[in-house]
């Protein structure tokens, strides 16, 4: 519930499938995160990678967010 209240989600409905597998993530689509928006995204890529440890299932999604994380836009 942590991670969902840090991301502004907590009243969204949960789904089976976390992420299209046809997703296709891009460093150069959209514009760059700001400071501050860099620094929560990384917050909740870092809390995310710990809760696989729990919940393998969401290992795909949570990798796929981290191979990003050097440099997230608008579109992450």
């Amino acid at each position: 519930m942590d991670i969902l209240k840090l991301s502004g989600m907590q009243l969204c409905k949960p789904v089976d499938t976390l992420l299209s597998l046809s997703e296709k993530l891009s460093i150069v689509s959209g514009n760059k995160l700001g400071a501050d928006d860099f620094s929560k995204y990384r917050s909740m890529v870092g809390a995310l990678q710990y809760l696989t440890l729990m919940h393998p299932d969401i290992t795909f999604a949570v990798n796929k967010v981290c191979q990003i994380l050097h440099a997230p836009t608008i579109v992450h």
